[in-house]
Formats: C-alpha cells, structure tokens, sequence
C-alpha cells in the first residue's frame, strides 16, 4: 500500500509539475499575444477615432442640412487625407447649393413681382374694357338714334313742304 501511496504521491506532483508549467506556457503566450496584438488594436481604435469623427461630424451636418434646409451649415475641415477630401467636397457643395438657392429665391421674388404686375395689368384691362364697353353701348344708343332720325326725315320733307310757311 506504501508503494500505491507512493506512486499516487509521485503521479500528483507530476500532475501538479505538468499543470504549473502548463499555466506558464498559457501566461506567456498571453503575455506574448497581448504584446503582439496589444499595440496594433491601440493603433486601429486611434485610427477609427480620427476616421470616424470627422465623418460624424458630415453626417450631423448632412442631417442638419436635410432638416432645416439650412445650407449655411460646414463642417471643419481637420487634415489633407481622404477624409478632408471628402469634407471639402462636401463643403463646396453646400457652397453651390445655398448659391443655387439663393438665385432661385432672387427669381421667385422676381417672378412674385412680374405675377403681381400682370395682376395689376389685367384690372387695369379688364376696368378700360368696361369703360369701352360701356362707351361702344352708348355709341350704339346715339347711332340708333341717328339712324332713327335719317329714317324718318324723307318722310318730314314731304310733311314740311306741303304745310306753309
């Protein structure tokens, strides 16, 4: 039984031998992986940072844009990379559709102008056409009558003559 204890004892430390190196190899290669892996995902997470702020920021200004139609809005251009590419693009659109607006908004109060004119033409028009109207009824009335008087006067000739004088 002192030989079974004895083996049993000798296996155990194996065993505990076996799990200690075991939980150092597992310790190193984690030490090693976090060096390994540790500095590029610190690098990625910088970069997403710088990469994805200023596209937020077009993005918020995008749907500031849409919104309120306020075409006033930019966003700060930060570096020369693509992404300040991207933002200057973007900037320089807004600059020609805030232009392109305010033209349209300068031919509309004009068009507004020119509709209100017509307007004020037609009344004007529609007021002499009445006026003309009215003249032409009372021209008519007056040839009427003329024509009235020329019809009857060969019949007051005769009349005048034969009554004396």
């Amino acid at each position: 039984m002192q030989r079974c204890n004895q083996r049993l004892n000798l296996h155990q430390q194996q065993s505990l031998k076996l799990r200690q190196r075991l939980a150092r190899s597992l310790g190193i290669l984690l030490a090693v992986g976090a060096c390994a892996l540790g500095p590029p995902l610190l690098l990625a997470a910088g970069l997403a940072g710088r990469l994805s702020r200023p596209l937020l920021e077009v993005a918020q200004v995008a749907r500031g844009v849409v919104e309120r139609q306020d075409y006033s809005q930019r966003v700060v251009k930060r570096g020369e990379d693509e992404v300040g590419l991207l933002v200057e693009a973007f900037n320089q659109m807004l600059d020609r559709i805030e232009q392109r607006e305010a033209a349209l908004n300068a031919a509309n109060g004009a068009l507004q102008q020119e509709i209100g004119e017509h307007k004020t033409a037609r009344a004007e028009v529609a007021s002499l056409n009445l006026g003309l109207e009215r003249r032409v009824a009372e021209l008519t009335a007056e040839l009427e009558a003329a024509k009235k008087e020329l019809e009857s006067f060969p019949f007051s000739i005769p009349h005048d003559q034969r009554t004396p004088l």
